[in-house]
């Protein structure tokens, strides 16, 4: 038998302490992943909610508690904890959602603009893995409540070279059985908020208060400490290009910024680290600070961005996830570990 591989995890769980365990991995084995406790039964990530921006689910999610991340490129899903990295599965996967001891994800079927594909769990102690969804449709997904919140997505190809793009928003139960169509339109939850989007409106609800909006188009809404985010495209309108913030008052904030020159800027993505608001533009980082909107220059392009517990990170072009690191007025990245 070849030697041992020493790996160093910590114990999952949702109490305060970060025990930490060693566990001997043999490396001839054929299953790879961590050895996890599971003596809690509830294991959430911190960041599920912010990462699950419909059409960008997450390729990133953490465990604060525990300074432990997981996250995927097209090499395969990792765990990461401090120094050491250990690959879950050979899967590129979207949407990573941990939930009650298993790691939830979508394996994309296809390429292009709207990926899609079935959904999968991966025990992290065993790495033992299961087809949850078996169709080929799925786009996005988040859990609570202990039910699968996703969506059937259809994408056609009309005569005149467009693209229409379906999509039915659908529930069913953890081991994937009794699949219903979601008539409220759940569509991301956080704690004890829940947001809902139907049409062209928007709800926002706490269980003993809510209010509604009616609203333009939405695009990569979430929750976030109690408040609901989404970008307001107007192709119209340049200057209604913003990030909207939506809360129980009924009261809506519209953050915007302008290029350095004084052009309108076209949000891609956003995302959250210490309680700070920072946007993407494909070519600048903006940061929303009490006296105003920063701005940082990068030398590198992402598709998307993801929020966790030690650092924002960005899904590069080229499928590698990097964390992003702040200096005065620039952007650097520290790429993880990937193979090529």
């Amino acid at each position: 038998m070849k030697k041992l591989l020493i790996v160093l995890l910590c114990a999952l769980c949702l109490c305060s302490c970060g025990k930490i365990e060693l566990t001997e991995i043999s490396d001839n084995t054929e299953n790879t992943a961590p050895i996890i406790s599971q003596t809690a039964v509830g294991l959430h990530s911190d960041n599920m909610s912010v990462n699950a921006k419909s059409p960008v689910p997450s390729k990133v999610c953490g465990i604060a508690e525990n300074d432990l991340l997981f996250y995927s490129d097209k090499a395969g899903i990792y765990c990461k904890s401090g120094e050491n990295t250990v690959k879950l599965s050979e899967r590129e996967a979207i949407a990573l959602t941990l939930y009650n001891g298993l790691l939830y994800f979508i394996v994309p079927e296809n390429g292009g603009s709207f990926p899609q594909g079935k959904v999968y769990s991966v025990d992290p102690e065993t790495g033992e893995e299961r087809c949850i969804i078996n169709q080929s449709n799925i786009s996005n997904l988040f859990i609570a409540d202990d039910t699968v919140y996703y969506t059937e997505q259809t994408v056609k190809v009309l005569d005149n070279g467009n693209t229409a793009v379906g999509k039915k928003q659908m529930k069913r139960g953890l081991s994937g059985e009794n699949p219903v169509t979601d008539e409220e339109c759940l569509a991301a939850a956080d704690g004890d908020y829940k947001a809902f989007f139907g049409g062209n409106s928007l709800a926002l609800s706490n269980g003993e208060s809510s209010a509604a909006r009616e609203i333009k188009a939405a695009d990569k809404l979430c929750i976030y400490g109690g408040k609901a985010y989404y970008i307001e495209y107007d192709y119209d309108r340049a200057e209604q290009n913003c990030l909207c913030v939506f809360d129980l008052e009924n009261s809506t904030e519209k953050i915007t910024a302008k290029t350095p020159e004084g052009g309108a800027v076209y949000f891609e993505d956003y995302g959250f680290y210490e309680g700070e608001i920072y946007l993407y533009d494909c070519t600048w980082f903006y940061k929303v600070t009490e006296e105003g909107i920063m701005r940082y220059e990068t030398d590198n392009q992402y598709t998307a961005l993801y929020s966790a517990f030690d650092g924002l990170y960005g899904l590069k072009r080229d499928g590698r996830i990097a964390r992003l690191i702040f200096t005065e007025d620039k952007v650097k990245e520290e790429v993880l570990c990937c193979e090529n």
